[in-house]
């Protein structure tokens, strides 16, 4: 790929706050490190840029090909460029092109007397033999000292969740929430405030967008008969075969449009017509296939209708377990507070510390101010994996910001990543509050590829199934 396209082109010379869909095989590095060289060239120097990536092969392998792009870029150029290159190429070993985690560690060990923190710590993952062990002993101390307290909140988790007499079920439980609220910004305020959802509110809020969400699975089934009745055909006792489609179809609308709690009729009253032996082939087979498709359909539709009861037990079960949730987010609290407690006396932080910390540092005026003045230049790539904590540090950063990712190659959700962050950023830039742009052009496979890949995801990727509309908002592959 010696020359640019039109899209690459016109992401190598934006300015401002820009991100970029770029989709799969589009050169979306190549474009980057463009972009960088550019920068360089034009007067920026290596210091005043920070660019992240995920993972610490991506930073090194960016490195070398910025090196390889401003030796490139030397060739022919004048002596007063060539040294100014040289220069920049003599700090690439030292730049911040580096993991979210190394940034946030660097600038912990800079800023550590705001807060209050050692800046020779050891950095864990949450995952290893260490971690593991301090963890545990922080839930050893933490459940020693409400057992002696006698706590209610501590004593109704328990009476759900102790099985043949152990606590190791909480124990787990704790441990798994833990992991995922800590990709949460400010995670401590929102288990602060759980109680404030547990209100008549909070109750109507939750029927309502559940109600979307069972009214689009009915939908769905809607579709699914109203395909089937078009493509079916039998020559026999077709009337009745209708009058069944229309009490189908009947009950669905009635589950789809009348509210969550609309009293759900039978999806079928009609019986079907009883096949006899004078029946041709085509007919049986017509109507094996009906049967069959029918029983499908009873099964999910009766599925659904069984999520709920009637309001009154529904609200009775929404506030008896608000007081379980509440009674669980002050555990994660305590336990919050302990294994802090235990990892500072050890001098030791882990990834997620990091984020926090450096959230922490960003809220101070002075500190954000600094940090933005020494970083002119900020390139993140797969911005589509940073989890909400990532996303606020990133959105804290920069004038000059060029954000890239794909929302269909996100795969960390179980990590916390939210590729919503970039579709929202992305429409929020389209309206004013920055550049969107789009690479789509796909270097590595052939047009047949790109036809099926297309054809299969224009129909899976779209708005109801995963939030992205796939053959609408320009991510379809060309």
């Amino acid at each position: 790929m010696n020359s640019l396209t039109k899209e690459q082109s016109a992401a190598v010379e934006s300015c401002g706050k820009v991100i970029v869909s770029a989709s799969a095989g589009s050169g979306k590095t190549f474009v980057m490190i463009e972009k960088l060289v550019k920068a360089i060239a034009g007067g920026a120097d290596l210091d005043e840029i920070l660019a992240v990536t995920f993972t610490k092969k991506a930073a090194a392998q960016m490195k070398e090909k910025l090196r390889s792009a401003l030796i490139a870029r030397m060739d022919g150029a004048d002596e007063e460029t060539k040294t100014k290159l040289k220069i920049q190429l003599s700090k690439i070993s030292s730049a911040d092109i580096s993991t979210i985690h190394s940034l946030c560690a660097r600038l912990i060990r800079t800023y550590f007397y705001v807060l209050d923190a050692d800046a020779g710590f050891d950095i864990i993952s949450a995952d290893d033999a260490t971690a593991k062990d301090l963890k545990s002993r922080a839930m050893d101390a933490l459940f020693d000292r409400l057992y002696e307290e006698d706590s209610k909140d501590f004593k109704l988790l328990l009476s759900c969740f102790v099985k043949k007499r152990s606590d190791n079920s909480l124990r787990k439980l704790v441990l798994e929430a833990y992991n995922a609220v800590r990709s949460c910004a400010h995670y401590e305020i929102v288990l602060e405030n759980a109680e404030n959802l547990y209100t008549e509110k909070g109750f109507n809020l939750v029927c309502g967008e559940y109600g979307k969400i069972l009214s689009n699975k009915f939908k769905r089934l809607i579709y699914a008969v109203q395909s089937f009745k078009n493509g079916f055909v039998i020559s026999k006792n077709a009337d009745v075969y209708n009058i069944i489609f229309d009490e189908m179809l009947s009950a669905l609308e009635t589950c789809a449009n009348g509210g969550l709690f609309v009293e759900k009729p039978p999806i079928v009253s009609t019986k079907k017509p009883v096949s006899r032996a004078g029946d041709s082939m085509a007919d049986r087979i017509a109507s094996d296939n009906f049967k069959a498709f029918k029983d499908e359909i009873s099964k999910k539709y009766k599925s659904l209708c069984s999520d709920l009861e009637n309001a009154e037990n529904e609200r009775k079960y929404f506030f008896e377990s608000g007081k379980i949730a509440v009674a669980f987010s002050r555990l994660l609290l305590q336990f919050d507070t302990e294994y802090t407690a235990v990892k500072r006396d050890e001098n030791k932080l882990d990834y997620n510390d990091l984020e926090h910390l450096t959230l922490k540092l960003l809220a101070d005026e002075r500190v954000r101010g600094e940090i933005n003045s020494t970083y002119k230049y900020v390139f993140v790539d797969e911005y589509q994996d940073v989890n909400p904590v990532q996303e606020e540090i990133i959105s804290g950063l920069g004038r000059e910001v060029f954000l890239v990712g794909d929302v269909k190659q996100a795969i960390y959700g179980f990590r916390g990543s939210r590729s919503q962050f970039f579709a929202d950023k992305l429409k929020d830039f389209s309206r004013g509050a920055g550049s969107a742009l789009k690479l789509s052009n796909n270097f590595r496979s052939s047009d047949g590829v790109l036809y099926f890949v297309n054809a299969v995801f224009s129909d899976i990727m779209r708005l109801d199934t995963c939030g992205i509309d796939y053959a609408n908002d320009g991510v379809m592959l060309a």
